[in-house]
């Protein structure tokens, strides 16, 4: 009686190893992936992380443009991406430089992987992009920007951060708007493609769907050169023209 008491006590504990083995590797793959959902806690903590920085952003823009910086002198240059953001007409004094301590004195927030899906991951991944797009009724452009030629010159400034996970688009758009649905834009390229280095002079693209607002998150229709169909990406305009 007492051998099988053993042997039953002993199956009881390979039982217990295999199923730690198993938890073991499962929380290792899931954090492998970029593709895992996160816990709603996690999700609502990445935006509202992301939400402020566009914000922080954005006010060391218009602090800068207090100052004295035209629209054309911001410039976004950075030691933390190899992108090249220099602007040849920003002063040389660094006082129009958004992320140095003599301009708007502000940290570069790098994304982090959490926030990311990284089965995604083509250009810009893990980066903050600042380009040129058109928002409809927002500025001095009015709804133009729905024009199907897409040609519209001088876009509005905004900083872009690509390649996020469902759930954190949808805490994004939840938090700012008390509705976590995520819009599909219909415009393949929503951004110029080109980095802003002070020209506004060039063909900006336009985010259809986001009439008159200033942020949000919203996947693409498919074909997107920047954001495809399941694809997030958060934007947030930090001049409107």
């Amino acid at each position: 009686m007492k051998r099988s008491e053993n042997g039953s006590a002993l199956v009881y504990i390979l039982i217990a190893i295999a199923l730690m083995a198993a938890l073991a590797y499962n929380i290792t793959s899931n954090s492998r992936s970029g593709s895992s959902m996160l816990t709603e806690e996690q999700a609502a903590l990445a935006a509202t992380e992301i939400i402020a920085y566009g914000n922080v952003v954005e006010q060391a823009v218009q602090k800068l443009k207090l100052r004295g910086c035209s629209d054309t002198e911001i410039s976004f240059e950075n030691p933390f991406t190899t992108d090249d953001y220099s602007n040849s007409n920003a002063p040389a004094d660094n006082s129009c430089h958004v992320f140095d301590t003599s301009g708007g004195n502000i940290n570069y927030l790098e994304p982090q992987n959490i926030w990311l899906d990284d089965l995604a991951a083509p250009g810009f991944y893990g980066e903050n992009v600042f380009a040129l797009t058109c928002v409809p009724d927002l500025g001095t452009h009015g709804a133009s920007c729905n024009t199907a030629s897409n040609t519209l010159l001088h876009g509005d400034l905004t900083l872009f951060i690509l390649w996020l996970k469902e759930d954190v688009c949808r805490a994004i758009n939840e938090r700012l708007y008390g509705d976590d649905s995520i819009p599909t834009d219909t415009n393949a390229a929503f951004h110029s493609g080109a980095l802003f280095t002070g020209d506004y002079n060039v063909t900006t693209a336009h985010i259809n769907y986001a009439s008159g607002e200033v942020s949000g998150c919203f996947t693409g229709n498919g074909g997107g050169t920047y954001v495809g169909l399941n694809e997030y990406g958060y934007y947030k305009v930090l001049i409107a023209r």
